[in-house]
């Protein structure tokens, strides 16, 4: 029997699919194994009987094949030529979906089935440190009428809005409440189609103005994160008002430098944070925002009605404190507790190289284990263990692993105390120097804001933790 499989990818479009980097597995073995067949498996065969049902491929006979469908939007539904020979065969496709559709041909090489694959999934809004980027499209000409066709897709998706539509030179408004007759349309605006009531007449020519979102696949966590905070449908869907748009771009530019970085492979240079991740919609959005806040080391906030990303990264100092700022009696510092700083992570991640199985790397310290050995015991070893959903190779792994380790094992000193109200600008992981007559070796030393609170005189509780400048790479 010449089994077919469909495999759904994503509930929606993907921008790309890696074919060509041997990224699909089947039953454990690579899709150009010879075990399928001399040549593999083909990819993407023309839409024949010949070719894609009996697999006659050029001098290839019973070959068998995969073809792509990215789920892109549009009016038609792809048919995939075997719906005409197998009964079983969803002849509409699977609107809206990206998914695969094998062609197995030798039905007995497969005690089981089982396939790995890895699809770029859907696109996110570009944007800059004044929000989204908007592009204008003025008198694109849409389509031509043909008397009964009401549905025409305009060349991008995401609209934001129509600035003008004509029908054969008349002007038409969209459908609203009040103005359901006569020249009206409708848009959906994230398929980028329009929609008329009765069909344009034949040779009308359809043109229209409007601006658009450009989206694009991105292993960017800031946009990945923005993607979650604004999308109605698959994120928290708030407005773009809210988004503090110079701390998302200054974000998107540290994640996207490039650092260089030796691992047991040898040398990589790569951008500084990427993020490989699939949406579950059975888990809460929340889940989603913090893993992808993980992959980049940074935090989430509220601050002056924004939504604020920030990267725990190196910095410079925004503000000093010292008698004059501090209030006087609230001022303490202690050296934080050994015992409970790591000195080893375990880093576990999800690798490109084994296909997302759960892989670990391990980050220690021997010199600070041999320090605590006699005092602790087990080897002076103290363990923390992290998971890390959105990240896929081993360098980025390696290196956040290093960073949260040097930060553990360098900083020491821990401060509380009570500013005014100069303090309201200042926003969690900012640098500050302190200088305290109580600590008369400080002399500017630079802390980091863990926390701000403010207590039931208004006064603002900060809590800082030492700077370590080494550890951010």
């Amino acid at each position: 029997q010449k089994a077919n499989k469909i495999v759904i990818l994503s509930q929606g479009p993907i921008e790309d699919f890696q074919f060509d980097s041997n990224q699909i597995k089947i039953n454990g073995l690579l899709h150009s194994d010879p075990h399928w067949h001399p040549s593999g498996y083909a990819l993407n065969p023309d839409q024949t009987k010949a070719a894609a049902v009996d697999g006659t491929i050029g001098s290839d006979t019973h070959r068998p094949s995969i073809t792509l469908y990215t789920g892109a939007h549009d009016i038609s539904v792809p048919v995939d030529i075997r719906a005409h020979y197998d009964r079983n065969f969803p002849v509409y496709g699977f609107p809206g979906c990206a998914y695969l559709v094998a062609r197995l041909v030798d039905s007995t090489k497969y005690s089981q089935w089982n396939l790995i694959a890895t699809p770029k999934g859907r696109l996110c809004r570009t944007f800059d440190a004044s929000g989204f980027i908007r592009t204008t499209i003025t008198a694109e000409a849409v389509g031509t009428g043909d008397g009964t066709t009401t549905r025409f897709k305009l060349d991008h998706d995401d609209i934001e809005t129509i600035s003008s539509l004509t029908v054969a030179g008349t002007p038409f408004s969209p459908i609203s409440a009040d103005h359901q007759a006569g020249n009206v349309f409708h848009l959906n605006r994230t398929k980028g189609f329009i929609e008329f009531i009765t069909p344009p007449p034949p040779s009308a020519a359809i043109t229209a103005s409007y601006t658009y979102f450009p989206r694009s696949w991105t292993r960017n966590p800031a946009r990945i994160l923005i993607y979650l905070l604004t999308e109605k449908i698959n994120g928290k869907g708030f407005p773009e008002d809210k988004i503090d748009w110079e701390a998302a771009n200054a974000l998107q530019t540290h994640c996207d430098e490039l650092v260089t970085w030796q691992t047991h492979a040898g040398t990589t240079t790569e951008p500084r944070y990427r993020a490989d991740y699939a949406l579950d919609y059975r888990k809460p959005v929340q889940d989603h925002i913090r893993a992808i806040l993980d992959a980049c080391y940074s935090v989430l906030i509220a601050a002056n009605g924004k939504l604020v990303l920030k990267p725990r990264a190196a910095a410079e100092p925004v503000f000093a404190f010292d008698t004059s700022n501090i209030l006087a009696g609230s001022f303490s510092a202690e050296m934080m507790d050994r015992s409970q700083r790591a000195n080893r992570f375990h880093i576990f991640y999800h690798s490109l190289e084994t296909f997302s199985a759960e892989t670990e790397v391990v980050r220690d310290n021997p010199d600070d284990q041999a320090d605590r050995a006699e005092r602790l015991g087990n080897d002076g070893v103290v363990e923390e263990t992290l998971r890390m959903l959105a990240v896929s190779t081993q360098s980025q792994a390696e290196r956040l692993g290093e960073t949260m380790l040097r930060e553990d094992i360098g900083s020491r000193w821990i401060v509380d105390f009570k500013t005014t109200v100069k303090g309201l600008a200042l926003q969690v992981f900012d640098i500050i120097e302190i200088s305290h007559p109580s600590q008369p070796a400080w002399t500017s030393k630079k802390f980091r804001i863990e926390s701000i609170e403010m207590d039931e005189n208004d006064y603002l509780k900060i809590t800082a933790s030492e700077y370590v400048p080494n550890a951010y790479i």
